[in-house]
């Protein structure tokens, strides 16, 4: 996979993601970055409905482990101009 490969890592995290067990109670640290990871992929990709599974397994599962205060664009890292890391 080379730099800037979206679909690359789309499929790198899919693929990690496959035998995840689905409940956000039981995520780990891991597995809950990989989600948010999956979901901003898939917001680049241009699939935003794909990707808010993900984005909500994400932030249930980074809420429990870490507390409330998170807000789902501060999981995603969503910037002013609607996509990831922009401003």
């Amino acid at each position: 996979m080379s730099s800037g490969d979206l679909a690359g890592a789309q499929q790198l995290l899919s693929d990690a993601l496959t035998d995840a067990d689905p409940r956000p109670a039981n995520a780990t640290p891991e597995l809950a970055e990989a989600a948010s990871l999956q979901a901003r992929v898939l917001i680049a990709l241009g699939e935003p409905h794909s990707a808010r599974g993900w984005a909500a397994f994400a932030y249930a599962a980074t809420t429990r482990l870490h507390g409330g205060g998170l807000t789902l664009d501060d999981l995603l890292d969503v910037g002013h101009d609607g996509l990831t890391g922009g401003a």
